[in-house]
């Protein structure tokens, strides 16, 4: 394979993970600002709100990466808008509560897989990749500070997280291998492997296994039962 085709080959790959990445801003900013609305407070609403505009800010930066990488927006989000939007409309919060542990495993899960795909991807792309993700780190930690003050006013709150944190956790792994069974060549991207070979498809399922599993433990952590 020539310099040419390997050039076009790596920026196809870039594109999937930046049109995932806009996917997961997209649908993540929409159920957030949704979600403000079960805010027991003011500061509370207003907090969340602010958390989603970050998100949004994000999305405008992922969609200019996108396009660097000679794709269009439609393109990009277009195949993976339908996945991560099922798995938002599945997990639907119907408390403020929920609300915060949903963001404890969302961010969590994206922190993860960040960290896990780094170390398969060009300097630029990483670079460009973490960035984007960075943000969910301060809603997961604001999110994790605010229920663990719920459970401590409230130790009853815990029974009514844990079938709902599972349900997240399913969903999540449901929509994964789903995103990783469309896109091969994003999953070998994503795992360092040859796309369509046993090793991708071994190494995505692992790798999917390892981030529904750090999550399970987040919510050991938070003493839900996953």
């Amino acid at each position: 394979m020539d310099n040419t085709a390997l050039t076009e080959h790596s920026d196809a790959q870039a594109a999937s993970l930046l049109g995932l990445t806009s996917a997961a801003l997209l649908t993540h900013f929409q159920s957030l600002a949704a979600d403000a609305r079960l805010g027991t407070s003011v500061p509370e609403t207003l907090e969340l709100a602010r958390h989603a505009s970050t998100r949004f800010a994000a999305l405008d930066r992922a969609l200019a990466a996108l396009t660097d990488h000679g794709s269009s927006p439609e393109a990009g989000l277009g195949a993976f808008t339908e996945a991560l939007g099922q798995f938002h409309r599945h997990t639907a919060p119907q408390t403020w509560p929920q609300v915060l542990l949903k963001c404890v495993l969302v961010c969590g899960f994206a922190t993860d897989f960040e960290g896990a795909v780094s170390e398969h991807l060009p300097p630029a792309l990483r670079a460009q990749f973490s960035s984007l993700v960075a943000e969910a780190q301060a809603l997961a930690w604001w999110a994790r500070q605010s229920l663990e003050s719920l459970v401590d006013a409230d130790p009853e709150v815990v029974h009514s997280l844990g079938l709902f944190g599972r349900r997240v956790l399913a969903e999540g792994s449901a929509q994964a291998q789903r995103v990783a069974g469309q896109d091969s060549s994003l999953a070998a991207l994503c795992t360092g492997s040859v796309p369509g070979s046993l090793e991708e498809l071994s190494a995505s399922v692992q790798l999917i296994a390892d981030l529904v599993e750090a999550s399970a433990q987040r919510m050991v952590a938070l003493g839900l039962q996953p």
